[in-house]
């Protein structure tokens, strides 16, 4: 028998904002969402359906309690307390156990934005069959305008486009089915920006949250630095044609405009030149990341996912 949670998921392209809707929902029982990154590689590796033994328990606690993430957030617990605490020692039990140490309640609702699970949302939705996901869009311009900005993210605009589509592609199928168990919650940023009150009394319905718990005041304080026009001055024209040229189709679909409809098509050759210099900047980083990053957080003198 699996402990009774709640988990709530903020979805969506990494710089679409879902770092700024976590902080917007802080007050709620979920707490303030953050990134765990590990569920999919730990659900992928163990029996989800299963009691699991006390070696192979051990053997999953050990994998996430060494996760970033949980160190990150400081996470001191023992496997044996924790086989002690939880009443059944399955796979569910003890990533939600995991969860709430790290969160400031430590009751049993935890929130979650990783972006990137975006793309494992039905791996997501069937190993936690009753979390509710708030899935957040933004302009495809603007998230590339930010990713660009970013050590760890794509290095040219093609790339960033790529990974935009690839995190705004949930199938229709799945969405209809999470909609209908009110389970799915869709909001652009731009909406949240032009009208936070509103978009938020929607969603603190749609999690089941208090409304009084809503300050208007403080919530315009979050909402007042919009960024979002800074990419009309900070992409090229380049850079436009090969968002629009990839996006256009899903842009039409969130109703964001395209400033050109005559854009060139992307050849297979450039096609190939944006992949082969973002494989060979990524694997710059990687190994950057690995070797000294690493060695500055073994030290304490920086903290995991310090961005």
């Amino acid at each position: 028998m699996n402990q009774k949670y709640e988990q709530l998921f903020v979805i969506g392209c990494p710089r679409s904002g879902t770092t700024f809707l976590s902080k917007l929902l802080s007050n709620t029982r979920f707490g303030k969402p953050y990134e765990t990154h590990f569920i999919p590689q730990i659900l992928d590796e163990f029996d989800n359906n299963i009691v699991l033994s006390s070696a192979e328990f051990k053997r999953a606690f050990k994998k996430i309690i060494e996760e970033r993430s949980m160190r990150q957030y400081a996470v001191n617990v023992e496997a044996d307390k924790v086989y002690n605490d939880i009443e059944k020692a399955t796979l569910y039990n003890l990533i939600n156990h995991l969860a709430l140490q790290a969160t400031a309640n430590h009751k049993s609702a935890w929130g979650d934005k990783t972006p990137w699970y975006a793309t494992k949302i039905q791996q997501l939705s069937d190993f936690f069959p009753k979390a509710k996901f708030i899935y957040i869009k933004r302009d495809p311009r603007a998230v590339t305008a930010s990713l660009l900005k970013k050590d760890w993210a794509p290095k040219n605009a093609y790339c960033c486009a790529k990974l935009w589509v690839d995190h705004n592609s949930i199938p229709s199928e799945l969405s209809r089915a999470l909609k209908s168990e009110n389970r799915l919650h869709e909001v652009r940023y731009e909406d949240i920006v032009k009208d936070p009150v509103s978009c938020l009394l929607d969603i603190y319905s749609f999690i089941g949250e208090p409304k009084y718990q809503i300050e208007p005041e403080s919530i315009e304080q979050l909402t007042k630095n919009d960024n979002n026009d800074k990419w009309k001055t900070q992409l090229s024209k380049g850079d436009l044609d090969a968002i629009e040229n990839v996006c256009w189709e899903k842009m039409a679909l969130f109703q964001y405009q395209c400033i050109n409809h005559n854009f060139p098509k992307i050849s297979f050759i450039k096609a190939s030149y944006f992949k082969l210099q973002n494989a060979i900047l990524r694997f710059i980083y990687l190994v950057k990341l690995n070797t000294f990053h690493a060695f500055l957080i073994k030290t304490g003198r920086k903290e995991p996912f310090d961005e």
